[in-house]
Parts: C-alpha cells; structure tokens; sequence
C-alpha cells in the first residue's frame, strides 16, 4: 500500500514536469512522499532483491523524478551519495538511471515540438554516455537487461527527433550552450562506482 501510493505521487511530480506544470501543492507532496520513503527504507533496510515489488517500484519513480529534475537544472545525473548511498541497492540506482533516461527521450520529443534542437541534442549526448558507460556491465539474464535495451531505443529515439528537426522549416542552426557543455561531465564520473558483486562485471553486453 505504501509503495503504490508513494509511486502515484513520484509519477505525477515527472508528469507535471513534462507540462512544465510543477505547482507549490504539487512539490510539497512530493516532498512529504520523498521524506516518507527515505524513512522507511532507513528504518527497514532489506538485503538486495527482498523489497516488495511495490516498494522497489516506488523507488524507482522516486529515483526518476529526482533524477530529471535534477538533470534539467544542472545537466548531470543525481549521485546516489546526494540521495544517501547506503538507501539504495547498485541495481535500484542503475534502475533509476536507466528510467530517467527514457523520460529524457519522452522529454525530447516534447522539446522538438518547440523547435529546441540544442536541449534535445543535450539529452541524447547524455543518453549515449549513459549507454557506453553501462556496456561495461553485464547485464545478460539480469532483470536490468530489459531496461538497458530501453536505453538504446531511447538514443535512436533521440537521433531520429534530430534527424527531423533538420528539415524543420526556419529552424536556424543551434549550437550548444558552451556554458552547459564545458561544466557537462563524463559518463564515468556521473554513474557512481558499483561495487556489488552481481553487477560489477566488466564483460559487455
């Protein structure tokens, strides 16, 4: 029950940032709804694969809606040490990294509408590194698979909205945003080190 209603309000913080219809209610509820998951997870730690599927799903969309938000304002990815390292599990971050990027890609699409070349170049740079950086892990006959192959849809997503955009009439030549390109960090040093021994295979997918 917990999990399902944390979930509704983490999916309704990511839509609303979508329609760029982020309201002060809607914020505070997902402050309230953040605060209650970091509770629980702190009072109730579980070993890796035992939370409820309820619960994990809650904490993916808590991951996501963090994560884009976060990615809007500064370009990188959340670190799991500015959530609280020792709440997640390696395959619930990777999870919510892989997921806020196919939100990127959904983001892009939105952005195309408006003509915006630079942002959506910007979320497909992002995707493709977030993509090489995971060919490190092996991912074969993990639940992450699933989700990693969704990457490499949402980059070809990405490469097709920009494809279009170039034939958009008027549409002058939009260069990126030195500023937003020079502080952009590598792949590397935003996908925090995972040390589980069930992911920390360095064979390529």
């Amino acid at each position: 029950e917990l999990g399902r209603s944390l979930s509704a309000v983490f999916s309704n913080y990511i839509s609303s940032i979508h329609y760029a219809a982020v309201t002060p209610m809607i914020i505070e509820a997902h402050e309230t709804a953040k605060d209650k998951l970091i509770q629980h997870l702190t009072e109730w730690p579980q070993p890796p694969g035992c939370r409820e599927w309820g619960l994990q799903s809650a904490i993916e969309q808590f991951l996501i809606a963090e994560g884009f938000a976060h990615f809007l304002k500064t370009g990188k990815t959340l670190s799991r040490h500015q959530i609280g390292a020792d709440l997640l599990h390696d395959e619930e971050y990777m999870a919510g990294v892989m997921g806020m990027c196919q939100e990127l890609s959904h983001y892009s699409m939105r952005r195309a509408t408006e003509l915006d070349q630079s942002s959506v170049r910007l979320c497909s740079k992002f995707i493709h590194e977030v993509k090489e950086e995971l060919l490190n892990f092996n991912f074969r006959n993990s639940p992450l698979r699933r989700r990693f192959d969704g990457i490499k849809y949402a980059e070809r997503r990405c490469e097709n909205i920009l494809y279009e955009l170039s034939f958009a009439p008027g549409l002058a030549t939009q260069q990126y945003d030195k500023a937003k390109e020079e502080s952009y960090q590598p792949a590397k040093s935003r996908i925090q080190h995972l040390s589980s021994p069930s992911s920390s295979s360095s064979s390529s997918s």
